[in-house]
C-alpha cells in the first residue's frame, strides 16, 4: 500500500519575488508577502512545518465561523500563518485609519475586527480584518473583506497584512 504524502513547501518566485506555497507539482498559491518582506531568506524550497500547519488550521478553524468561501479562508488563513512565522516586524501604519476604537481594548489572536479608512466616511464602510498579533499598543490584522481603499493609489486585498494601534481597531461582537 503506497501512502499519499503531503509535501508542501515554500518558495520566492524569482519574477514577481511573492512567497509562494506549492502544494503539488502543479498547484502553487502566491502570498501577499514579497521577499523583501521575509525575516528568512528562501534560497531554495523551504518545507511547510508543524508551526506552520498548527498556525493555518487555527486561523481556518476561526474563519470557517464566517461566510467566506473556502478558497478566501485558504488565502487568509495561509497569509495569516506565514506572516505570524515569517514577516519582518512592521511598523505601524495608524494614519490610514481612523481612530474608531479604544486603548483599552484586549485583543486576541482571531478576534474580528472592524478597521475604517481615512478615505472610509462612514461606520458602515468598515472593513473587517482578524487580529494575528495582539500587543499592548498595536497589533497585526489581516485583511479579510475583499479589499479595502486607502486612498487614490492604494487598496489593500484579502490576506494583506496591516499594523496598527489598537484604537483603530473595532472589535466585532461574536455571534
Amino acid at each position: 500500500m503506497q501512502h499519499a504524502w503531503i509535501h508542501w513547501f515554500w518558495q520566492i518566485n524569482q519574477d514577481s519575488q511573492r512567497l509562494e506555497l506549492w502544494l503539488s507539482d502543479d498547484i502553487c498559491f502566491a502570498t501577499s508577502l514579497t521577499s523583501q518582506q521575509l525575516n528568512t531568506a528562501f534560497n531554495e524550497k523551504v518545507p511547510f512545518n508543524a508551526e506552520d500547519a498548527e498556525l493555518y488550521t487555527a486561523f481556518r478553524d476561526i474563519l470557517c465561523q464566517t461566510n467566506l468561501d473556502q478558497q478566501a479562508q485558504f488565502s487568509v488563513a495561509i497569509n495569516a500563518a506565514v506572516s505570524c512565522n515569517y514577516l519582518t516586524p512592521l511598523a505601524s501604519k495608524s494614519w490610514y485609519f481612523q481612530a474608531i476604537g479604544s486603548n483599552e481594548q484586549e485583543f486576541f489572536g482571531g478576534d474580528f475586527v472592524q478597521v475604517q479608512s481615512q478615505r472610509q466616511s462612514k461606520l458602515n464602510e468598515c472593513s473587517l480584518y482578524m487580529i494575528i498579533e495582539p500587543e499592548q499598543q498595536a497589533s497585526t490584522a489581516v485583511l479579510v473583506s475583499e479589499s479595502q481603499l486607502i486612498d487614490e493609489h492604494r487598496v489593500l486585498r484579502r490576506g494583506q497584512i496591516i499594523k496598527a494601534h489598537n484604537d483603530r481597531f473595532k472589535k466585532v461582537p461574536k455571534a
